[in-house]
């Protein structure tokens, strides 16, 4: 089982690859789940996990970037399922709705008249909820800004030839001679920004994989030498790439065949190079550099505020999975889950 997200909040807004998700031409069922908060989207697409793992099938979960124990999405790619949460800021709806996909509308099972005595404090959570939401990203774009500086400050300390020889030396070691298979190759995250910091999964990439580690404190030099191999690697070939947060159009780990190329996870791996000892001149000047040093503090403080404002929407969400939990007929949506489970299943 891998888990991972196929969106995030970046400096860049809520960046996503859920085009990228589904492969139409072997999905067979793609299901496409509607309704606002609390209806029970992430619920269900766990009882259809549970019932796959029972019945010894894979499966992939895909989190919610502003809730990492919220689901957007299972997929189960034995039986080419696609089980997802289709409602704002998703939007994913089956390219042959009623062929292979089918849009069920759980927000049917809402008692509205029991949500017009909400309907002023719905609009007032949603609004205050949008508001925080573009604060947010304010704040990422600034961090993102800071963290820059902090690259150019720091960049003229890198030995790129030695960034080329590691490349290399992974390069013809451990991924010359893999094959996979010709297609579209996978764009995700592994990575979230919590209201506590960055969370990530990749210890659930690494069940089974040569784990090939960059340990660094520049973070940059791992990530170029990532786009190193993934340059010289056959751009037709089949990797899954997983991106970086802060850098929605930069790699940070990928996985070709039965390799993974991972950064600062030296635990999960006895192939680790250390970045810091090979590819950085100066190194007393590189750790010390007050400039260096006050601009990592700062880009610490923007951050610990966009964590703030995450915290606050999922405060505000919450609020609102309660006002529509409480108007909810269970009752007659769980017997619409059991067809559907069946139907799946059958």
């Amino acid at each position: 089982m891998k888990n991972y997200f196929a969106a995030a909040n970046t400096p860049k807004g809520f960046f996503s690859f859920y085009d990228n998700l589904i492969d139409y031409d072997t999905a067979k069922t793609i299901i496409s789940l509607k309704g606002g908060s609390g209806v029970g989207k992430s619920t269900f697409m766990k009882q259809i996990s549970s019932i796959a793992e029972q019945k010894g099938y894979d499966y992939d979960y895909i989190y919610c970037s502003s809730d990492k124990n919220s689901l957007d999405c299972v997929k189960i790619d034995c039986i080419n399922l696609v089980v997802l949460d289709g409602t704002a800021p998703h939007l994913v709806d089956p390219n042959y709705p009623g062929a292979v996909g089918e849009i069920v509308n759980l927000g049917r099972y809402l008692d509205k008249n029991k949500l017009l005595a909400y309907k002023d404090k719905i609009v007032e959570i949603t609004l205050e909820k949008k508001k925080h939401y573009s604060m947010l990203y304010n704040s990422l774009a600034a961090a993102k800004s800071i963290y820059d500086n902090y690259k150019i400050i720091n960049e003229p300390y890198i030995i790129n030839d030695e960034l080329h020889n590691i490349a290399n030396d992974i390069y013809y070691r451990f991924i010359e001679n893999i094959e996979t298979p010709k297609k579209p190759s996978s764009h995700r995250f592994i990575s979230a920004l919590t209201p506590k910091g960055f969370f990530n999964f990749v210890d659930s990439l690494a069940k089974d994989k040569i784990v090939i580690n960059l340990e660094t404190t520049f973070y940059p030099c791992a990530k170029k030498i990532i786009a190193l191999l993934l340059k010289k690697i056959d751009s037709e070939l089949y990797t899954e790439q997983y991106h970086c947060v802060l850098e929605p159009d930069e790699v940070e780990h990928f996985i070709i065949g039965n390799v993974l190329v991972t950064t600062n996870h030296k635990d999960l791996t006895k192939y680790s190079y250390d970045l810091d000892t090979s590819c950085i001149n100066d190194k007393n000047e590189y750790a010390y550099n007050t400039l260096s040093n006050k601009q990592k503090e700062l880009y610490e403080q923007v951050l610990l505020n966009a964590q703030q404002q995450l915290g606050v929407t999922q405060a505000l969400h919450k609020e609102l999975e309660d006002i529509y939990i409480s108007a909810m007929d269970f009752v007659d949506m769980n017997k619409e889950k059991t067809r559907i489970i069946e139907k799946i299943f059958e």
